[in-house]
């Protein structure tokens, strides 16, 4: 014996995001229409606060960039630079 059996796949696009989403989890058409739509904004939500998350670390990167070292850690840095100078400078005294 033959069924029949409907399947209504909905489609929808955002026109202005142009993120396509495509629903098929039921046989009712309005069922699928309306899982299209909540997909759809939860698509575009998620692309929105994607951008929104590159923006602030863009942002933060460069504060972290531009802001100044502290004075312990030039300190360090001086320090193991003049050790780094004698060493060397030990290494071109040759003595007979």
């Amino acid at each position: 014996m033959a069924r029949n059996f409907v399947a209504e796949r909905m489609a929808r696009l955002g026109v202005r995001s142009g993120i396509s989403v495509t629903v098929q989890d039921s046989r009712s058409q309005a069922m699928n229409r309306k899982l299209a739509r909540q997909r759809l904004l939860d698509a575009i939500e998620d692309r929105h606060r994607a951008v929104r998350r590159a923006q602030v670390s863009a942002r933060e990167k460069e504060r972290r960039r531009k802001s100044p070292r502290p004075a312990a850690l030039k300190r360090r840095i001086l320090e193991s630079k003049r050790k780094r100078s004698a060493l060397k400078k030990l290494r071109s005294q040759i003595n007979d």
